[in-house]
């Protein structure tokens, strides 16, 4: 019983060993292709996240349109079946929706975990000091961090 707790014991210290920080990139190669992907991944996820919106925005705009409209939109044939209800419709659409929401949501938590990455190895870069506005301009534009950062 003795060994098993000493087994125990020494994978959790060697696990608390593993969740150190991350080592600093030394190498100005490999901090220019990490800088490189980390701007790549931002761009990405706001092309998507902007993807996303209009979809949402589309979505938003024909289930209102099906909703008031409801005596006229009575059959909807969609490539090879026909729905006759609805309801059925209008809560595919809400599924798609929140599908499409709770992307973007995803998708923007991922930017803001990036975002300070991007930051810190664009500062180690470029040799930038820790109050300069450099890192914004170098930075892939998004819209809503714009708005949101300087509202």
């Amino acid at each position: 019983m003795g060994s098993i707790i000493e087994d125990i014991k020494q994978n959790a210290l060697k696990a608390l060993e593993d969740m150190k920080e991350d080592q600093d990139i030394q190498s100005e190669s490999r901090l220019l292709h990490y800088h490189t992907l980390l701007t790549e991944n931002i761009r990405n996820n706001n092309r998507q996240i902007a993807r996303n919106s209009y979809i949402a925005i589309l979505s938003i705009a024909l289930y209102f349109f099906i909703f008031f409209n409801e005596s006229t939109v009575s059959d909807i044939s969609i490539l090879f079946f026909k729905i006759n209800d609805n309801t059925l419709l209008l809560n595919f659409i809400t599924i798609v929706f929140a599908f499409i929401y709770l992307r973007n949501i995803t998708l923007w938590n991922n930017n803001i975990n990036l975002i300070p990455l991007f930051e810190s190895a664009s500062r180690k870069l470029f040799n930038l000091n820790t109050f300069t506005d450099t890192v914004n301009v170098v930075k892939p534009f998004s819209f809503l961090h714009h708005v949101l950062n300087y509202q």
